[in-house]
Formats: C-alpha cells, structure tokens, sequence
C-alpha cells in the first residue's frame, strides 16, 4: 500500500524467520529477537494513522493498537523463560488476530473505480498551496467536498454557527506567508488559547467518513485538541509540523463514518493544552464520492 515501515517490517519478519529455521530462537532470546520487529510495527502504525486515514479508521484497527500495545509491554520487560515465551506468544497471536479483519478488507477484490477530480495524495495534501477543488482523487480514492468554512467571514462563520466558547485569550489576523513550494498566500483566520472552537458542518452524507483539512500557520508545533461531534469524543487532532520558513501548512482529520448520523452535526475543537495556541484559517470538508 505505499507504507514505507511496513516493507522493513517485512525484511524483519524474515530474518527472524531465518533464525527460527536455523534453531537460534528459543525462550532465551525470544524477547531480544522481537524487540526490533515489534518497534518497527509501532512505527507501521504510526505511518498508518498520518497518511492513510481511511485504513485506520477501519474496524479493528483500533483493537489491533491495543492488542500491539500489550505486546511491546511484555517484549520490553524482556523475560527470558519458557513462561515468558508462551506469554509473548498469547500476545502476538492476540495482535494478529485483531490484525487480520484491517487487512482482510484490503485483500477483498474490488471493481475498478473511475478517476474523479484532480490526483492527489495524503502527503500531497499537507503542503497543497492551491484551493481544494470540488472533487479529489487521493492515493486511489475519489473524494467530494461537501462544505467549505472561511473563517473570519462573517456569512461563513454565521452559516456553520462557528463560535469560541471558554477561550483564556482569542485573536484574529490576516496572514501572509509561503508554503514549502514557496507559493505565498494571503489568508485570515483565528487564534485561541484554551477553550474550545465549535462550528456546523452541513451537507453530509449520514454513515460515510468525513475528512477535515485544515489551513494553519505551522510556526509552533504541537497544537493537539481533543475533537468532539454531537458531544462525542472522535479522537485527538495532532498537529507536530513546525517551520518559521514557510509557515503554511495543511492538516487533515478522519471522523469515521459511525459517527455522521443526519445532514449536519456539530464539530468541536478543545484545546488540550491551556498554555500553547490553537489557529485555523479554512475548513476544508469532504466525503467519500
């Protein structure tokens, strides 16, 4: 799938397989022998979760991470019996099986679609200088915006009801700055320090994902805020870009589709840090065409 950790996952997978047929594995060095596989996995998962949203917003994604999880636990703690081997063993096999249903929706043959709107990738979209269009075509799939907030638009932030509620300071600008292609753009949006952002989107499809891209000045890494929609936490958007050069960036979040339940819902951004501030210039939103 283009998952650059996942094709040295696999060179790891073998060499240990090699040691295993040549019998230098045993309950000894079991532990010392997945330590490198296992980081690498995490590293696979991280990979995931920043350029294909859409897989990790599959069923079983989120059961195979904790499932991992456990099982870094018990191969860092290092044991070195048969005891400990047998629980590494019940671990690893309990991260497969949470593995295989993500991977078995990958391997099922699908009809061929047809290309609509301009390729594009989720790397790509991170650094995109130009407007987001009607429709996209991102690594395979076909993509249509369904809304589209501008803030510090007084007819845009009245039709999406966007608001700040509890903030310690807030402020709006109007910004000049360049993307890493050195296109430069000028855009207005809004800062905020603690609080929480809260905004409509409209036009949804109920039960398919949406994708939330947003435009943000990049010079402070680390902005994170706990997402909420009807009131119900999604996850928490991270955004770790950081460049005083070229300030623009894009960032997207996946709200799976489980939680779209009628034409509109209501969006949250909380500040999870009461100290560092949050900023937004344009909201972006699309769903699966």
């Amino acid at each position: 799938m283009g998952v650059i950790p996942a094709n040295y996952l696999r060179q790891a997978v073998l060499a240990v397989e090699m040691l295993n047929n040549s019998n230098s594995v045993g309950p000894f060095n079991l532990a010392d022998v997945l330590l490198g596989v296992v980081e690498l996995e995490r590293e696979m998962v991280e990979a995931i979760e920043k350029d294909f949203p859409q897989v990790a917003a599959r069923k079983g994604f989120a059961e195979y991470k904790k499932a991992l999880e456990a099982l870094t636990k018990v191969v860092r703690d290092r044991p070195r019996d048969n005891d400990g081997a047998m629980g590494i063993a019940r671990f690893l096999n309990a991260s497969n099986q949470a593995l295989t249903p993500v991977v078995k929706e990958k391997m099922a043959p699908s009809a061929k679609k047809d290309v609509k709107g301009e390729l594009t990738t989720w790397k790509e979209i991170v650094v995109r200088s130009k407007e987001f269009p009607e429709e996209l075509n991102i690594d395979g799939s076909n993509f249509k915006r369904v809304d589209h907030l501008q803030l510090v638009n007084d007819e845009s932030e009245k039709a999406h009801k966007f608001r700040i509620e509890g903030q310690k300071d807030m402020w709006k600008s109007r910004q000049t700055f360049t993307y890493p292609d050195k296109e430069s753009v000028s855009d207005s949006g809004v800062a905020y320090i603690g609080g929480e952002a809260k905004w409509n989107v409209n036009g949804l499809t109920a039960g398919k994902d949406l994708i939330v891209i947003k435009r943000f000045d990049a010079i402070l890494g680390e902005q994170i805020c706990d997402i909420n929609v009807d009131g119900k936490k999604v996850g928490q958007w991270k955004v770790t870009e950081a460049d005083r050069k070229h300030r623009w960036r894009n960032h997207y979040f996946l709200v799976p589709g489980t939680f779209i339940t009628a034409d509109t819902i209501e969006m949250s951004a909380k500040a999870v840090s009461a100290e560092r501030d949050i900023n937004m210039f344009q909201l972006w939103f699309y769903q699966p065409a």
